[in-house]
């Protein structure tokens, strides 16, 4: 099991250097073009059920979104099951990190996809993440560092 977790953990090292390297070019290229896969994939419980469903190069804005609305998950019966809590969790933050890549390696990229912003600024809002940070104040350095890591 350990060796699975240390392969897991090796891809994902190797995949952002991968993206990150010069040999990552059309990687990326074709990974900027997808935007809203990458949403559905690490920030599906942030849109709404039809956004995940357009077309990868819409970049439509969602008025909606920077409203004080929450956008809650759908309990539609066709939905498939939940992913376990630290698989969402892995997928949310490797999400946030590919994102990062993408905007310091493609400056204009962010800009042009108004709703990886608008996506963005809903997790930022977000009771989760507001509770998480509540959280780790109450944890002590060594915790949080065992925590994140």
């Amino acid at each position: 099991m350990l060796t699975l977790l240390l392969f897991v953990v090796y891809c994902k090292f190797s995949f952002m250097y991968i993206i990150r390297s010069e040999a990552g070019q059309p990687l990326r290229d074709e990974l900027a073009k997808s935007p809203q896969k990458i949403l559905a994939s690490a920030f599906s419980e942030f849109i709404p059920k039809s956004d995940v469903t357009m077309t990868p190069a819409s970049t439509s804005t969602h008025t909606s979104l920077l409203g004080e609305e929450s956008v809650a998950p759908s309990t539609d019966a066709s939905n498939p099951p939940a992913p376990s809590t630290s698989a969402t969790s892995d997928a949310y933050f490797q999400g946030l990190a590919l994102i990062k890549t993408l905007v310091k390696l493609i400056p204009g990229w962010l800009q042009s996809n108004r709703s990886v912003f608008d996506t963005l600024v809903l997790v930022w809002k977000s009771p989760a993440r507001v509770s998480r940070l509540q959280k780790e104040q109450e944890l002590n350095l060594v915790q949080v560092s065992t925590k994140c890591c």
